[in-house]
């Protein structure tokens, strides 16, 4: 399974696509992604699920970082369109805070 990082612009926001597994592989990436974002601008980022099958302890790890600096994100950070499984992960873990309605 191929795995990426797309960034989409819109109208006060910044998609975050990810594609594959958030794993020991993506992660970094993604986490290198969000520390770029860091008090950059007004824009609310969205981590962007859709296309993400599973999530490791490597994945959490960012998330959970993403979740504690979130104050961090001028303009908001939500985690979007995860699947059922990586949806329950989230809730046990203690990131619903993270999911966007």
């Amino acid at each position: 399974m191929e795995q990426n990082i797309q960034i989409k612009d819109e109208d006060q926001q910044r998609r975050i696509l990810l594609q594959g597994n958030l794993d020991a592989i993506l992660s970094p990436d993604l986490e290198a992604l969000l520390d770029q974002q860091r008090l950059q601008s007004e824009t609310l980022l969205i981590i962007d699920l859709e296309s993400v099958s599973s999530v490791t302890a490597d994945g959490v790890r960012v998330l959970l970082n993403a979740f504690i600096n979130k104050a961090q994100y001028a303009g908001g950070l939500v985690v979007a369109n995860p699947n059922d499984e990586v949806k329950q992960l989230m809730i046990t873990v203690g990131l619903e805070a993270l999911l966007s309605e």
